[in-house]
């Protein structure tokens, strides 16, 4: 009786939101669109749209943020460290990072930890630089193999091939874990529906990084990557709340049900996915080149495609830490990835797979279109133009405050935790409206196949092997 209550009001909620989208999306077109199109729009109808469709997104999120509830963690779990493999693909098994990220995995006592490196000499680098840890933790099978191309996707695939535990975990090899990373991840797999699980995730902060600040050059892009990493907190928080969507699951640490990851049609997907499917048709050299990036995108579209659940459990606990990696000139080229991957995937999900309709109504508008819509610059001269033309020309100060506020909302939590970097927010606001010619070019190039930002066609190359790493602590 009260699962078909449950249901009940679980489809009512989703056609209301339904009916929002809808209602934002058709507004916008005739009233905001038709105000350039058309004579005769009324310029108040025509900025009420724009700000409706902007920032209606921002209030419910915000609320949602507050209404989030993790999944609790259980007396007697069904899942347990022991019911789990981490695949960790890298070409740096000689880094300091590598070694800190094994560590922490090691401290979390999964079954097995498999290292998939690239070339016979990347693999002796691993096994040398692990021994010490394979001798502190001999309750952790940790494995070491390799492939022969650095593709992420290969080596993924390579390791899935031979897990034997329910639950995987795919990491990244700068990424680190507290000691109770998987019982509170786990947590979310309790729920049978749950196929996919992403966490909260923040970037280390160092002595190193404190000290740049005197010279905030060096310092910003870290500031920029870590602003970057709490909107995208703020954002699957709030959007997993409201109907189960997020734009992805994070690739740096996402769990899996191991059955799925292993199903030979999402595999061959995974290892064989395209820029462009569709308009491989009409251009194949252009749009059927193999795509390099978006791998944790496309898992995450075909968990919901096969409509199954995704979890964002965000605790302290499931926090992970990111190695402070944000650089000139290489996080532009990262910038540029993420932009692409945002055109890329969410016009998959959209035309190609259709997946979200009947489910996500309200992430097809705050998250898919909006992501690819969303350029700040332009919005913002629209939104003033439109008021200059507006019967309440005279309120532009409230709006320029509101504007603000609007672009502070999701930074809060980082703030709080960082507050002098209060005096970067100005730099913040001017790097957001760059972005939006960072997002207009990577529009026009989508069909890039690259992992812009990491030069791995170098790694097929031969390296000398360096003294082996130990970790910094057991």
């Amino acid at each position: 009786m009260f699962q078909w209550l449950f249901t009940l009001v679980r489809w009512i909620w989703i056609g209301f939101l339904n009916l929002i989208t809808l209602g934002l999306l058709g507004f916008v077109i005739t009233q905001t669109l038709g105000y350039f199109a058309i004579d005769g729009v009324d310029p108040n109808l025509a900025f009420l749209g724009i700000f409706a469709f902007r920032y209606t997104r921002v209030i419910i999120h915000s609320i949602a943020y507050f209404c989030y509830r993790p999944a609790p963690v259980q007396a007697k779990p069904r899942y347990t460290a022991r019911d789990v493999t981490v695949v960790v693909p890298t070409v740096t098994p000689d880094s300091r990072d590598f070694i800190e990220t094994i560590a922490g995995i090691c401290r979390n006592e999964p079954h097995t930890i498999t290292v998939v490196t690239v070339g016979p000499q990347r693999e002796a680098e691993a096994a040398r630089n692990l021994a010490l840890l394979r001798h502190q933790y001999p309750q952790v099978n940790i494995r070491i193999t390799q492939v022969q191309e650095a593709n992420k996707r290969v080596q993924i695939a390579h390791a899935a091939a031979d897990i034997e535990t329910p639950i995987t975990f795919l990491v990244d090899a700068s990424v680190f874990w507290g000691p109770s990373f998987l019982t509170s991840a786990l947590a979310a797999f309790e729920d049978a529906t749950v196929y996919l699980v992403g966490t909260n995730k923040r970037v280390q902060v160092s002595t190193r990084d404190n000290l740049s600040r005197l010279v905030p050059f060096g310092f910003i892009f870290n500031f920029f990557g870590s602003t970057y990493l709490g909107r995208h907190n703020f954002e699957i928080r709030a959007t997993n709340t409201v109907d189960g969507g997020l734009f992805a699951v994070s690739g740096r640490t996402m769990g899996i049900r191991s059955d799925f990851l292993r199903d030979a049609a999402v595999m061959k997907g995974f290892r064989e996915e395209k820029v462009s499917s569709f308009l491989g048709r009409f251009v194949p050299k252009v749009f059927n080149k193999p795509l390099l990036p978006d791998d944790d995108n496309y898992l995450t579209r075909q968990v919901v495609k096969a409509g199954k659940k995704v979890k964002i459990q965000y605790t302290e606990d499931a926090r992970v830490e990111i190695a402070a990696q944000f650089t000139y000139p290489r996080y532009f080229s990262q910038c540029f990835r993420w932009a692409r991957s945002t055109f890329r995937s969410n016009c998959a999900l959209l035309i190609t797979e259709r997946s979200v309709y009947g489910t996500q109504g309200w992430s097809v508008y705050a998250v898919y279109i909006n992501g690819m819509v969303n350029f700040a610059l332009f919005c913002d001269a629209t939104l003033i133009y439109l008021l200059s033309r507006s019967d309440y020309s005279q309120s532009w100060p409230l709006l320029l405050l509101w504007i603000m506020v609007s672009k502070m909302i999701k930074l809060i939590p980082y703030f709080i935790l960082n507050p002098r970097d209060l005096v970067f927010f100005p730099v913040y606001v001017l790097f957001a409206y760059m972005h939006s010619f960072i997002k207009l070019i990577a529009l026009f190039t989508f069909y890039s196949a690259e992992w812009s930002g990491r030069d791995l066609a170098a790694v097929q190359g031969t390296t000398t092997l360096p003294p082996p790493l130990t970790p910094r602590c057991s």
